[in-house]
């Protein structure tokens, strides 16, 4: 087949849906979830099966599941209906689809019969070939000890998925309720194991680790503690059986907010450093930690996922340089607020050739610093003074009202600018230690 480049899709929230009912694949469009897949196989009676290959590639011609993922799993290899699921799914809606998901892998020959069969059907229907993806769910002893194979069977392959139930049954596991702990194991994580190892498996060869369905759809808490344990090793989403479990995989699945905001930051600051105009670096201080290579690529793990997520940094659109709050972050903004008040009674109070001499040299000095920040050096006065712009706006707007009320003329409202300016900018060197530079692509 031909490898086709193959982009990273968020699948935070993996949503199943039979394929045998209309009404659910309908719902499934307006409802949140990264990635709905339309199931063949466990979800649908056998006599059912053949008008779910009808509903499923209806639903795909429909259309209306914009910024999905749209998957269908087939039948594994060892039933009857799979060469049909694949040939009438993918001949009738092979345009609109995105990947197959092929359950019960037991070894890389399934994988690759996969591929095979795609290519053919891509090709007779004019199709991109390599385009569709394949989901490969490991359910049963076989499956794990020949992981790594599957994985590396196919450029088609997206993801590698944990399917607990059958795998617990193959096993002998002593429960039936799918994803708790069996009951005697009362120290560490029954599936620790097996989801480390699909896990390693899939960072091995650069494909995405999706944690299987929760039965008890009812218990959000369950739901809840069961991701976030996958989550915490690193999967990148996990399956949900009901509406109400979307909200809390696509949560899970995201970075929080903090994370993602510092792990940008450590990016744009390496960036920084590293670059001939930040001294060519290859560690430095970013706040009261230390950041080199390591750092940027645990960054860009928190970044990219939060990036596919759809969050955008958190940070202020003028100036991205605080932090975080401080008391000598709040000492700054007290002082630019005093001076603020009393600005505009002692600047009217000064000589108009006085005022005119604050404003020249204040003015003088804005140039340097914002001058030196568009040339790329961010450091240090520069930056701080093109920074401190942002708080010094609002206030001089609100000045000028101030200084209208009081009777001034032109000459004098002139220097009620930049009396602020000149003293949030000393404020601002005074906690020099508070503020960090970034580039400005990130502002």
């Amino acid at each position: 087949m031909t490898d086709v480049a193959r982009s990273i899709r968020p699948r935070r929230s993996n949503l199943a849906v039979p394929g045998s009912s209309p009404k659910m694949l309908d719902k499934a469009k307006g409802l949140l979830a990264d990635q709905v897949f339309m199931d063949i196989e466990d979800a649908v009676a056998p006599l059912a099966k053949p008008d779910a290959r009808k509903n499923i590639v209806a639903a795909l011609n429909e259309g209306g599941y914009d910024g999905k993922v749209r998957s269908v799993r087939v039948n594994d290899w060892t039933t009857e209906w799979t060469y049909l699921d694949v040939i009438e799914v993918v001949s009738g809606a092979g345009a609109n689809l995105d990947c197959i998901m092929l359950p019960k892998v037991q070894g890389p020959e399934q994988i690759r019969a996969l591929d095979m069969l795609l290519t053919q059907i891509e090709k007779s229907e004019g199709l991109d070939v390599g385009r569709i993806g394949i989901e490969a769910q490991i359910e049963n002893a076989m499956g794990l000890t020949m992981v790594d194979e599957i994985a590396a069977a196919s450029p088609r392959v997206e993801t590698i998925i944990f399917g607990p139930a059958d795998f617990m049954a193959s096993i002998n596991m002593k429960s039936l309720v799918v994803g708790e702990q069996p009951p005697g194991y009362d120290v560490g994580d029954a599936y620790h194991y097996i989801l480390m190892r699909i896990l390693m498996a899939a960072r091995a060869y650069d494909k995405q680790a999706i944690d299987g369905p929760y039965l008890q759809i009812k218990d959000l808490d369950g739901y809840t503690r069961v991701a976030e344990r996958s989550a915490a090793l690193g999967f990148d989403g996990k399956w949900v059986l009901h509406p109400d479990q979307i909200a809390a995989a696509n949560e899970i699945f995201s970075p929080r907010q903090d994370d993602y905001d510092h792990a940008e930051l450590i990016l744009d600051a390496y960036e920084w450093y590293t670059s001939a105009a930040g001294g060519a670096r290859g560690a430095a201080m970013l706040g009261d930690e230390m950041i080199d290579e390591a750092s940027r690529k645990m960054a860009l793990v928190i970044a990219g996922k939060g990036r596919a997520a759809g969050m955008l940094p958190d940070r202020p659109s003028l100036c991205s340089v605080v932090r975080r709050p401080s008391r000598g972050a709040a000492i700054v903004l007290v002082g630019v607020a005093i001076i603020a008040l009393a600005s505009p009674v002692v600047t009217l109070s000064l000589a108009p050739w006085l005022s005119a001499a604050i404003m020249g040299g204040c003015a003088a000095g804005f140039a340097v610093g914002a001058t030196r920040a568009l040339l790329g050096d961010r450091g240090d006065v520069g930056h701080r003074i093109t920074c401190i712009s942002a708080l010094w706006l609002p206030v001089a707007c609100g000045q000028v009202g101030l200084s209208v009320s009081l009777g001034s003329d032109i000459v004098l409202m002139l220097p009620v600018f930049a009396v602020p300016l000149v003293a949030s900018v000393a404020w601002m060197n005074a906690g020099a230690g508070l503020w960090t530079p970034v580039r400005s692509s990130a502002l």
